[in-house]
């Protein structure tokens, strides 16, 4: 069986991750209509709710921190009552709509965590897969009290650091082991390629740009200080940039 990671782009900051035959879907039911990030497209949403190939399957539903362009419960709670899950991590928060999603999944026998912000917690659901939920602050300022964790993922042999909205400013992440990638936003990707802001260090082989507006939505330019900065990082390790849907890439 393949070692091989494959990652699939459902839109800004939604992956699927796809390794031995497990599907771990992560901040890919959201709705982001009053943000300034991409939507899921309709076709893609379709192939979601519906379980088309490559999304397909899903095992694993894994969100980061409460926000629209990264969860949303009505989108999540009809996923769930269409295809289900093995399992699901739900943001970290005490919120009604939290809860009341989680009681309807337990009401759907579907085992699930609301991530932690008090510590680092870790779940095992299989031999090869663990999932470690890191406490991190949000980088904009005034969402400091919208709790969020960054995710540590291994994966057989490789571990992926998938950073969703974490404070780049404040936050090292010390002692990590080495990584195969780090999925950063192009903001902390900005951060570690130009050495300004960010403090911290990543022992990892490949950098992942996902967070991305698709071009057409791109209102902030970001395409073309990304570009600059792939270009200067990419002299020392792969960068792949995730930024049109249904985008796959191998690590």
């Amino acid at each position: 069986m393949s070692d091989e990671i494959q990652v699939t782009l459902v839109a800004n900051a939604g992956i699927l991750l796809s390794f031995r035959g497990r599907k771990l879907l992560i901040d890919g039911l959201f709705r982001a209509e009053d943000t300034p990030f991409s939507c899921i497209p309709a076709k893609t949403l379709e192939k979601l709710l519906n379980g088309y190939p490559p999304y397909d399957d899903i095992d694993y539903l894994l969100f980061t921190h409460y926000h629209p362009d990264h969860f949303s419960p009505e989108i999540t709670r009809s996923y769930l009552e269409r295809r289900g899950a093995k399992g699901v991590l739900l943001p970290p928060g005490h919120g009604a709509d939290l809860l009341r999603l989680q009681e309807e999944l337990e009401a759907l026998q579907i085992p699930c965590l609301i991530a932690e912000t008090s510590g680092v917690s870790e779940a095992r659901p299989a031999a090869d897969l663990q999932i470690r939920t890191l406490p991190t602050g949000h980088l904009d300022p005034k969402f400091q009290d919208v709790p969020h964790v960054a995710l540590l993922l291994t994966l057989g042999e490789k571990r992926l650091l998938v950073t969703g909205d974490a404070d780049y400013i404040h936050e090292t992440f010390p002692a990590l082991p080495p990584l195969r990638a780090v999925f950063l936003n192009p903001l902390f990707f900005h951060a570690c390629s130009t050495g300004t802001f960010f403090r911290g260090s990543f022992q990892t082989d490949a950098f992942c740009v996902y967070h991305v507006p698709f071009p057409e939505d791109d209102v902030f330019h970001l395409q073309s200080m990304l570009e600059r900065d792939r270009q200067q990082a990419q002299r020392s390790r792969p960068v792949f940039v995730l930024n049109q849907p249904d985008q796959q890439i191998l690590l």
